[in-house]
């Protein structure tokens, strides 16, 4: 009975110690909704460009904030150049983006799983020229997992 006890307690202690060494799993964000078609969309694309091996996209109804804090609980915050590029929708709005990397990786580049948080969402955007023409904005938070296998 005390050697099961004890296995038990060091058991325990290992995984309190060594638990958070390794990387972070995915964890959808708490009532976030999978966008299926958007996922399969996003997946093509990526794998047809060798860019990603899954992607997965989720909308959520909460703040961008609220969001980006969920994510920087689990994932370190990824500078990302594009995500630091101010942009504007034609009514103004400005779209917010910021990357999480969940494997510990030092770089977006060594990384397989990480996640973008984007408010507001958008699923299309085609070029005029050099100008942007958003389609498919939705009044929602997207956090877009993409994951390498």
């Amino acid at each position: 009975m005390l050697r099961t006890i004890a296995r038990a307690v060091t058991i325990l202690l290992l995984l309190l110690f060594f638990g958070g060494s390794h990387a972070a799993d995915f964890v959808a964000y708490p009532g976030a909704t999978l966008d299926r078609p958007m996922s399969a969309k996003s997946t093509k694309v990526a794998k047809d460009t060798g860019t990603a091996d899954e992607v997965s996209v989720f909308t959520t109804r909460d703040p961008f904030d609220r969001v980006t804090a969920f994510y920087a609980r689990i994932g370190v915050e990824y500078e990302a150049a594009w995500a630091r590029i101010v942009r504007k929708l034609p009514d103004g709005r400005e779209i917010k983006i910021k990357v999480f990397v969940l494997d510990g990786k030092p770089d977006l580049s060594d990384s397989r799983r990480w996640v973008q948080v984007q408010y507001p969402f958008i699923g299309d955007v085609e070029m005029d020229g050099t100008t942007p023409r958003y389609r498919d904005v939705r009044d929602v938070t997207s956090i877009v997992y993409t994951f390498m296998k």
